[in-house]
């Protein structure tokens, strides 16, 4: 009776799927209580159940509890699922339209009841379970009659997916729409890169709004006129201050210590398909052109300072010419790629923007889990320069001018320090390209 049924489900239209479950009911009333059509209209399989299990269609997952069935189109539930029940129920196709492009799925790690959504909504991992060489032992050429791969997928919820990771619920959505989008693999920059630029795309349209907003306010000489104007000004301004907050470090009490401390970690990222991006504040005190510049870089965290600890007056100095740290001097960038082969190219930069350590910051708060600023800083290492070859090597002892409080294995200089001029330069915004190509 189920290959008849079955095969009266692929030639049936919807108006004649009434039928097609009297005839069910009928045939079916001495084995099984009843039969009946899914309750989600893109799958319409036929479900065969006993009186008191919850089922659950194996087309679609729509769970449906025992006390629904009176009604002959069903509804979703919420209860158990019989694994005998399952086995029972044989597999049917939609019997009409096209297949729907995101299959529904349920999550392999929520607790019970599992969460069920599109295909698109869940991370999905392919999991071998074997593999085949697809090759013939005799004469080692590809075998045709070779199994394929055996594999299973699994599932995660953005729920469970941001417990995982310890990031907020909508982190884990804009990271499983950019697997779903199918792209290339991104940077682990990519999904904050993602938000910050919203922010930034909205700022600058405001800004933009105030800009000719402010040029009819000039022009305006009407009073009344003005001061509407000056209302939808101040919004705009109020605007402007919310789009500039900073996203890293979100609800702590001490974000922005959070946010200043994340910018002495000298890693931005660091993959083992695509590589690292690394960059020091590097020291060029030339005395305003009297000799070639000093060349030292060294981590963030080693530079000699003023105070301990956060302090909105901070200063630095270097450790080797004593020289206090200026913004003009820049940084140095070492961008390392590990495929075809490992190799690094050094590159001088400005210093970072506010947008640019938001991105990072928010990295950090992902990879480290701080509790607050102290651990933040606790847990941010030193990092020295990977491919050093033939323009970087370790500082002597007789170039230091201070000898105390920083580890001198982590000073670098360059061995042509004039060089410096020479390297090519490296604008902070390309990271936001970076991650749009992969």
């Amino acid at each position: 009776m189920e290959k008849t049924l079955y095969n009266l489900l692929e030639e049936t239209s919807l108006e004649e799927m009434s039928l097609v479950r009297k005839v069910a009911n009928k045939s079916m009333e001495t084995a099984f209580d009843a039969t009946r059509r899914c309750s989600n209209l893109k799958c319409c399989a036929v479900l065969i159940y006993h009186e008191e299990v919850t089922i659950q269609c194996p087309m679609c997952f729509t769970l449906l509890k025992p006390q629904q069935r009176g009604d002959d189109q069903g509804a979703a539930g919420s209860g158990g699922v019989s694994e005998a029940v399952l086995d029972t129920v044989p597999r049917s196709r939609a019997v009409h339209g096209a297949k729907p492009k995101w299959p529904l799925v349920q999550c392999g790690k929520c607790p019970h009841p599992p969460v069920i959504a599109k295909w698109n909504r869940m991370r999905n991992i392919k999991v071998f379970d074997k593999w085949q060489t697809h090759m013939d032992d005799s004469d080692g050429d590809p075998d045709e009659d070779a199994s394929d791969d055996e594999f299973h997928f699994e599932r995660t919820c953005g729920s469970c997916l941001a417990t995982e990771l310890g990031i907020s619920e909508h982190e884990a959505r804009v990271q499983i729409k950019e697997a779903a989008d199918g792209s290339k693999p991104k940077l682990p920059l990519a999904s904050f890169v993602t938000r910050k630029r919203k922010k930034v795309v909205q700022r600058n349209k405001v800004v933009e709004d105030y800009d000719e907003l402010l040029k009819q306010f000039k022009k305006e000489m009407d009073l009344d006129k003005q001061l509407k104007l000056m209302e939808q000004l101040k919004k705009m301004e109020d605007e402007m201050e919310e789009n500039n907050k900073n996203l890293a470090f979100e609800g702590f009490v001490d974000q922005k210590q959070c946010v200043n401390f994340a910018q002495y970690h000298d890693e931005w990222t660091n993959t083992d398909s695509f590589g690292s991006i690394r960059a020091w504040y590097v020291c060029m005190h030339d005395g305003n052109g009297q000799w070639d510049p000093c060349g030292t870089i060294m981590p963030a965290k080693q530079w000699h300072r003023r105070f301990e600890g956060w302090s909105s007056q901070q200063k630095w100095y270097c450790v080797c010419c004593g020289a206090r740290y200026q913004s003009k001097f820049g940084m140095l960038v070492e961008i390392h790629i590990t495929s075809p082969e490992p190799a690094s190219t050094f590159m001088l930069a400005e210093i970072t923007n506010s947008d640019v350590d938001d991105v990072r910051g928010m990295y950090l708060q992902h990879k480290l889990k701080p509790q607050d600023h102290k651990d933040l800083w606790r847990k941010i290492p030193d990092f020295k320069p990977i491919d050093q070859r033939d323009i970087l090597r370790p500082c002597k002892e007789s170039e230091f001018q201070i000898h105390d409080g920083f580890d001198k294995n982590m000073i670098f200089k360059f061995i042509t320090p004039v060089g410096l001029y020479d390297l090519p330069k490296w604008k902070w915004d390309s990271i936001f390209f970076l991650v749009d190509k992969g």
